[in-house]
């Protein structure tokens, strides 16, 4: 490479970097990821990988923060519906109301070994999605509403009968009865919340992990992004507030614990 290409090629990348980091101070990076990217993320290195068992974390730098104590002060997500107490009869189901409407998530068994999370409007069904054969936990994660909109998150997996091995287990994200895996050739897409009020979740594909947010796709680095652990080991996954989003993502061999949120008013 010639010198003048060289160096070419060094002031773009400095460019780059100073578009997309603003404030770097006590160990923390803030940025927005793109230039017309209405959020905001700030990473902070740690000193290991994602803690299990507890919500404090070791910085690289020495210190350490409560993600708790983080995510304190902030709205706690009120959309989405867990549970169906009074409506259906299905601890699985996910239920949640559209103005006087009533939708309704449940997984169901249509042929031998082949499941869906069938979606219904007041008894009438609207949508169907494979979910493959059923587990431990519930298919059918979340069903969210908003603004006339609605958004179901299930979890797609299959059982290898032969040694007792998962084959896969793969989030998906259905949008008003769209599948976006399918739209976008997502490997996966899961940890559907709502951010100020629209729509943002996770997706992947191959080793690049990003979010999508109120229709737009932002590729933020990371190669990894821990989701759908269990018990003491739940501490890896996101959690999400009506304004922020928090989560541990790996870049090569540093893990990092990371914040998205809306710019402050």
């Amino acid at each position: 490479m010639d010198v003048k290409r060289f160096s070419l090629l060094c002031l773009l990348t400095l460019a780059l970097a100073a578009c997309r980091s603003s404030v770097v101070s006590e160990g923390m990076t803030s940025f927005t990821p793109t230039a017309d990217s209405p959020l905001v993320v700030q990473e902070y290195p740690l000193k290991s990988g994602p803690p299990v068992e507890t919500t404090v974390m070791e910085l690289a730098e020495g210190t350490s923060i409560d993600r708790n104590q983080r995510l304190a002060g902030h709205a706690s997500l009120g959309q989405g519906s867990w549970g169906c107490q009074g409506i259906v009869n299905d601890l699985r189901a996910r239920c949640a109301r559209m103005g006087e409407d009533v939708l309704v998530a449940t997984p169901t068994l249509v042929e031998p070994d082949l499941w869906f999370a069938i979606l219904t409007r007041n008894g009438e069904e609207i949508y169907r999605v494979r979910i493959g054969q059923p587990a431990l936990w519930s298919e059918v994660r979340a069903l969210w509403v908003w603004d006339n909109h609605w958004a179901l998150e299930t979890i797609l997996h299959d059982w290898q009968a032969e040694d007792g091995h998962w084959t896969f287990l793969r989030g998906q994200i259905s949008l008003d009865g769209k599948l976006m895996n399918e739209i976008y050739n997502y490997d996966e897409a899961f940890d559907f919340s709502l951010v100020g009020g629209k729509p943002f979740f996770f997706w992947q594909k191959g080793d690049q992990v990003g979010i999508w947010y109120d229709g737009q796709e932002i590729l933020l680095g990371y190669e990894e992004v821990p989701h759908y652990f269990c018990c003491s080991a739940g501490t890896k996954n996101p959690a999400a507030t009506m304004d922020l989003v928090t989560f541990f993502g790996r870049r090569g061999e540093q893990w990092y614990y990371v914040e998205v949120s809306l710019p402050m008013p």
